[in-house]
């Protein structure tokens, strides 16, 4: 028995997904959770995310004024599109990933939705520059209400899973990479905040205790406990002076920070902390660059050894298949046609392999194991919904991924065949 690959199936696949999704929305006025549509909705949701992911921090931490660095309107734009996810999330349907049943019931759907997702999804779609218009309220606090917005990027994770095929190895290290850099973008935005804010209130408290009006100038001396003014002074205008402080250009400003939270992350930070909010930040970003770190260079090891494991398979294929051509003379076509196998072959994961070798597991086992790996094949194939449940479960032991070439033929017309194939 043999499973084949999905190939020239997806068309079709992709059909019955947009019929499944026509009749949901005609009969029921509810969209699969797992629609063309709904993809297509996600992946525009993804890049707002991203974009607050990145923007949130730096308007938070860097600017001061009631103006942020993206425009208001996008920000406008962004509360009218998460409120029609919210309304949609009411109307899209639920898959059980235990029993693999489809929910429609509007009410059961809804009532999950406002129990899990919803409060979050509200507060972040919350115009709350807006409800609090003329109230004296900090333009950071307003920026800080919308936080809750990078919290959907846990709900449209499948989004970003780049595990497809060969590459997966290597696309767990590019996502362990690009949450480091986010990582690395928070922390030095947080780090400046720090900063600034001892630095303001430190001041502050100088001015005070020489019974002055505080002042940029700082007529009670100027406050030096902060990381800010542990940098290295520079000379301007024949005198020395910070080369950071709360008026430098944003670019200097973050680029300083970014830099700080880079070396904090990987090894030793670039200015030592001073206050103790600051050493506290320092050792928890110290902490967590190590996790990082470790689990980069973990997965970097892990990616290499596994490519070179498959390109010296692949290559030992090829070489026989080549020798066996010359050998034989096959014509071009043929030798032709044996190269693209072996080229879709390795470009296929098989994560299925191995299961014939589960029979010295014990019996339940076994068939929780059976039932996770090929729980998509169960639910689709007539060939192994017709039996009981241990009947398909035991049938899926002898089941072996094949991959076949578009337009292939797997049984000619009238042959004896002692194979059974399992199209998907």
């Amino acid at each position: 028995m043999r499973r084949r690959r999905r190939g020239s199936v997806s068309a079709d696949d992709d059909d019955e997904e947009r019929q499944i999704a026509r009749n949901l929305w005609r009969h029921m006025r509810l969209l699969p959770p797992t629609g063309v549509w709904r993809k297509r909705w996600n992946k525009w949701l993804l890049l707002l995310v991203l974009w607050n992911i990145i923007f949130l921090p730096l308007n938070l931490c860097f600017v001061r004024g009631p103006d942020p660095l993206s425009p208001r309107e996008l920000d406008y734009v962004m509360d009218v599109f998460f409120l029609v996810d919210i309304i949609l999330n009411f109307r899209t349907t639920l898959r059980v990933e235990d029993t693999d049943e489809l929910i429609t019931d509007w009410r059961v759907l809804g009532a999950r939705y406002l129990r899990t997702w919803f409060p979050v999804d509200l507060c972040a779609t919350m115009p709350w520059e807006v409800f609090l218009l003329g109230q004296d309220v900090s333009p950071q606090l307003i920026r800080a209400l919308k936080m809750p917005r990078i919290l959907r990027l846990i709900r449209l994770r499948k989004e970003v899973n780049l595990e497809t095929g060969k590459s997966m190895v290597l696309a767990r290290v590019l996502g362990i990479l690009f949450v480091f850099v986010v990582l690395a973008h928070w922390v030095g935005s947080f780090w400046w905040l720090i900063g600034s804010v001892e630095t303001i209130y430190g001041q502050l408290r100088l001015d005070e205790a020489a019974g002055c009006a505080p002042s940029a100038s700082g007529c009670g001396g100027l406050y030096s406990s902060s990381w800010l003014q542990q940098i290295p002074q520079i000379r301007w205008n024949g005198e020395k002076a910070y080369a950071l402080t709360l008026d430098s250009p944003l670019a200097q400003q973050y680029f300083s920070s970014l830099y700080w939270s880079l070396t904090a992350l990987v090894k030793v930070p670039w200015v030592a902390p001073t206050t103790v909010v600051e050493k506290l930040y320092g050792g928890l970003t110290v902490m967590l660059g190590a996790i990082f770190f470790a689990a980069l260079l973990g997965n970097i090891t892990a990616a290499v050894q596994a490519f070179e494991r498959s390109n010296k398979e692949r290559t030992h294929t090829m070489m026989t298949m080549h020798h066996f051509a010359e050998t034989r003379k096959l014509p071009a076509e043929l030798k032709q046609e044996m190269v693209r196998f072996v080229d879709a072959k390795f470009a296929c994961v098989q994560p299925y392999e191995g299961t014939e070798r589960l029979g010295a597991l014990p019996v339940p086992l076994r068939s929780g194991l059976l039932r996770a790996i090929w729980k998509d094949l169960l639910a689709e194939s007539p060939l192994l919904r017709a039996p009981t449940e241990q009947t398909a479960l035991l049938l899926t032991q002898f089941l072996q991924p094949c991959v076949c070439m578009p337009k292939a033929t797997l049984i000619e017309r009238n042959a004896v065949s002692n194979e059974l194939y399992i199209l998907q």
